[in-house]
């Protein structure tokens, strides 16, 4: 136990402002369901063209082809009956794209999305986004997670570590931390950014806005913070060996929900209410789920002794962690609770720390020079930001709390 507490330790150590950018928009409409005439069969992906009418468009078009070849239920087509056009229009004196889905000269369905100043590119990488999360709604009757945020931790120097956000395109890179500080372990959290800050007397957690100040710990170690029901979920020292607690989003109404000698850390919390967790109460690292009970956690059978990082897929119907199994070199795999089939996702290698988008259909991980995007089977991948990243987090931000 001293050596995987030494490792924790370790481990911890060397992955050790409020969130910029512009406030979120209203979140869009419901998609309208397609004509059963022009739905596409069900025993394959659709075949989608993706076209720009004028030159102020191309850039949108550029974003929705990346985003769709990540995913399986689409194929992007050069030609098809089945298109998706926009054209960037000037209405008013205010820029707007105009985006239909189109069945051959059919409109399926419209939207208009403002797009603000002409030297300003979030309103056109928005509307290229949503676009993206519309037409897989249309198109499978699940929306897709395009129009979300990624956080990520990275090392500035000896003595720092930074938190950092970014688009699912690469694009809107952000210092969240102050760069003050070693700021570690970060999570998307009830629309507002969290994450670790190592001081003298351990580690804390804070989240954006609240100019780093410790909401919770400060003695001992308290870290690993994720979404929970109404709260978060963390692990902390308090005791001496490290535990998985919950609490409410001020850090009051705090409880403590594992029980062991163990070490108990790197909580996740599933839509069902479930905790999966890493313990080495079984002798080595491995994942444990702890019910909606909160009674008594079970070992779930992984294929290597040794296993980090566990998250859970946001998707309620289904029970799918993604995990990184660590043997020689380390690799990220899932693991179907209810089939038992586990699938590798990233290549063999030193790849980590997966996190899943919002509608389960891709899997963000870092390692080998950046973090990486792919989709749940690992052929269709593609770095979005290069350099040193660690602990990645993918959600929505929020109006701040």
């Amino acid at each position: 136990m001293k050596t995987f507490a030494a490792l924790l330790f370790v481990a911890v150590c060397s992955t050790a402002a409020s969130a910029g950018g512009q406030p979120p928009t209203e979140p869009p409409t419901p998609a309208p369901p397609l004509p059963a005439d022009v739905r596409p069969a069900p025993s394959g992906p659709a075949r989608l063209a993706i076209e720009a009418l004028n030159p102020g468009a191309r850039p949108w078009a550029e974003l929705v082809r990346g985003d769709l070849r990540l995913i399986a239920d689409v194929t992007v087509a050069a030609r098809s009956p089945l298109r998706l056009v926009a054209a960037a229009e000037m209405i008013e004196g205010q820029r707007q794209l105009r985006v239909r889905l189109m069945s051959g000269e059919q409109v399926l369905d419209e939207t208009v999305h403002p797009l603000g100043p002409v030297n300003e590119t979030s309103g056109l990488r928005l509307a290229a986004h949503r676009s993206s999360d519309r037409v897989l709604e249309q198109l499978t009757g699940r929306a897709g997670g395009f129009d979300s945020t990624l956080v990520f931790a990275r090392r500035a120097g000896r003595r720092r570590k930074d938190v950092w956000r970014v688009g699912v395109d690469g694009r809107d890179l952000v210092r969240v931390s102050s760069g003050r500080h070693i700021a570690m372990l970060p999570a998307l959290a009830h629309g507002d950014v969290w994450y670790s800050i190592v001081d003298r007397t351990g580690l804390f957690l804070t989240r954006a806005g609240l100019d780093e100040a410790p909401l919770l710990g400060g003695d001992g170690l308290t870290m690993g913070v994720t979404p929970c029901g109404d709260g978060i979920a963390y692990a902390a020292t308090p005791s001496g060996d490290s535990e998985i607690y919950q609490a409410s989003l001020d850090g009051t109404q705090t409880s403590r929900l594992t029980f062991h000698p163990g070490i108990d850390v790197s909580p996740t919390c599933s839509a069902r209410g479930e905790l999966a967790f890493i313990s080495n109460r079984s002798g080595t690292p491995q994942i444990h789920v702890l019910g909606a009970d909160a009674l008594h956690p079970d070992h779930v059978e992984q294929p290597s002794s040794q296993n980090q990082t566990p998250t859970w897929c946001p998707d309620p119907e289904r029970r799918l962690l993604a995990f990184t199994q660590v043997e020689r070199r380390s690799s990220v795999w899932t693991l179907d609770l209810e089939s038992g089939e586990t699938r590798r996702v990233s290549p063999p290698g030193r790849y980590k720390d997966p996190a899943f988008s919002p509608d389960c259909r891709l899997i963000a991980y870092v390692g080998e020079g950046g973090l990486w995007l792919s989709s749940l089977d690992g052929r269709r991948r593609r770095r979005i930001v290069s350099g040193a990243a660690e602990t990645v987090r993918w959600g929505r931000l929020g109006p701040s709390r």
